[in-house]
């Protein structure tokens, strides 16, 4: 007898092994279906935050793919500065916008245009400093609920070269 209580003591054992890994193959996939539920929903919302900055500040951008280049100007250079050495950058995929912001875009958010050039609601906006810029985006991100900012020196500079044709 003590022999069988031992064999049936460890198919016990064993069941309940199966059991607890049968339910944390369970708690696994429900995390992982939980998740992309989440991704799910946070796409969904980006997609409302991207039409409700577009009904409101219509703003193409364009894509660009990342990559290394050569950032800086040649020793060489004509009127160069000491802190434009070349160097190797590399730089991760971003968006720019495919225009400059238009004298009503600005109007738009801030509430007046302050071009010297008035009159021509389509040209890019000018006579703005880099504080009003940097409110202007404030007012923006609050009213659109996207988070827009200018782009960083690396990538103005590699947009400007062409991407991966500067290489």
């Amino acid at each position: 007898f003590p022999s069988h209580d031992t064999e049936m003591e460890e198919k016990e054992r064993q069941v309940a092994l199966e059991l607890e890994l049968r339910e944390s193959e369970l708690a696994k996939r429900k995390a992982e279906v939980e998740e992309k539920e989440k991704q799910a929903a946070l796409d969904n919302n980006r997609q409302e935050q991207a039409a409700k900055y577009t009904d409101f500040f219509d703003y193409p951008l364009v894509e660009v793919k990342g990559g290394t280049f050569t950032m800086g100007s040649p020793a060489d250079e004509k009127d160069r500065s000491d802190d434009e050495c070349q160097h190797q950058v590399t730089v991760a995929d971003f968006l720019i916008g495919k225009y400059p912001v238009t004298q009503k875009q600005w109007k738009d958010v801030m509430g007046r245009n302050p071009s010297y050039f008035k009159g021509c609601d389509n040209c890019p906006v000018e006579n703005v400093s880099w504080l009003q810029v940097k409110k202007f985006i404030r007012k923006l991100n609050e009213k659109t609920g996207v988070t827009w900012r200018l782009p960083t020196e690396v990538e103005w500079e590699y947009a400007a070269r062409g991407g991966r044709q500067s290489r």
